[in-house]
């Protein structure tokens, strides 16, 4: 009995160190960040009927532009001098809702029907039954968009960067081709593919010719993946689609375009960036999300009926993941139908987005 005694006794002290060492490193992690000035914070903020427009009180903003970097804290100033004690009502800049559709009547209506009448709709994986018919009919509108045979809905659309570069380049014969400026979604797509023995090229941000050297070297017996934002968020820029094309011509690699940024924003119908170019049916995998231009929430991917069959069965953020609800599903549909039907044209990207748009975080809402 002594013997157990002292064995337990040894155990608890070992597990108590243990949890020592975590809050340590944790602790210590988050010094790390801090002195960096890496730290990342939340700051709440009340929603109105705007989709720019936010209200919070004055301490809330000045808390917010103290964890702002110094070379944007010199709007302090201003903002405090003219605000008062209360609510303050600001326009973010930084927002996604690039069309407004989030406070669009219509949408809204779609979303709120939706929701009283199917509440949020089957809480289950798609697959063992949170598929309704209202998913298969946004689906379909999706494909129809594209210019596509089927489509695939996903949670976000890092779910679906996710399943796309993790389920089609696992195995030692494929290779993933990617540039360097892609969204941390693909990122850790393609970190999960080369645990599966997949293996990863980065060509320079849009340098076709770096690119086409590692195609060349590249074994014509591998199964090539070449990935890319189709609208780069941080820099404003487009992917240089035409020199993919003739790449993808020449080489015969799969080509995956991430339109996150782009869809319902550029192109005739609000395609994206590969409808704008015109190389919309040379492109083999369309990855999209609809918390952006939709206005909505979740992701999706649009290719081929075999495409979706695959990821739908390999892809384990699908798989493992609950299927939209149906607010969100019936708000995306609905901002198709308000696109079709009074569609901002092309040109509209020309002043949404900003050069120098994250020195622009906040703008006073003034009389």
């Amino acid at each position: 009995m002594l013997v157990e005694l002292t064995q337990l006794a040894s155990l608890s002290a070992e597990a108590a160190n243990g949890h020592s060492q975590w809050q340590q490193w944790l602790n210590s992690s988050v010094k790390r960040l801090a002195d960096a000035s890496l730290l990342r914070s939340l700051h709440p903020v009340c929603t109105t009927l705007s989709p720019v427009e936010v209200d919070l009180s004055s301490v809330a903003l000045k808390e917010w532009l103290d964890s702002i970097a110094p070379s944007s804290v010199s709007a302090s100033t201003c903002f405090t001098s003219q605000a008062s004690q209360g609510s303050i009502r600001l326009k973010l800049f930084s927002l996604n809702d690039y069309m407004g559709l989030s406070q669009h009547p219509a949408i809204c209506r779609a979303a709120g029907d939706t929701a009283v009448q199917c509440g949020m709709g089957p809480r289950s994986s798609a697959l063992v039954g949170g598929y309704t018919r209202q998913h298969q009919d946004l689906e379909a509108s999706l494909a129809t968009l594209k210019g596509t045979e089927d489509c695939l809905l996903f949670s976000s659309g890092f779910a679906a960067n996710l399943a796309v570069v993790s389920a089609l380049c696992q195995g030692p014969d494929a290779v993933i081709f990617s540039d360097e400026l892609n969204h941390a979604s693909i990122i850790d797509g393609c970190r999960l593919a080369t645990r599966s023995k997949g293996a990863l090229q980065v060509y320079r941000h849009n340098d076709m010719a770096h690119l086409e050297e590692l195609l060349q070297a590249c074994p014509a017996s591998k199964r090539k993946l070449v990935i890319t934002d189709s609208l780069f968020s941080m820099d404003g820029d487009f992917a240089d689609l035409h020199g993919l094309v003739a790449l993808r011509r020449r080489y015969g690699f799969a080509l995956a375009l991430d339109e996150a940024h782009a869809t319902l924003v550029a192109g005739d119908r609000g395609g994206g960036a590969a409808e704008m170019f015109g190389v919309a049916s040379e492109v083999d995998i369309h990855i999209g999300t609809l918390s952006k231009g939709f206005g909505s929430h979740g992701g999706f991917v649009a290719g081929s009926s075999a495409l979706k069959s695959f990821l739908m069965n390999r892809g384990r953020s699908y798989v493992f993941s609950t299927a939209l609800p149906l607010p969100a599903v019936a708000a995306a549909q609905a901002a198709i139908i308000v696109c079709q039907q009074v569609y901002l044209p092309s040109c509209v990207i020309d002043y949404m987005f900003c050069q120098h748009s994250t020195e622009c975080l906040f703008c006073l809402v003034t009389d």
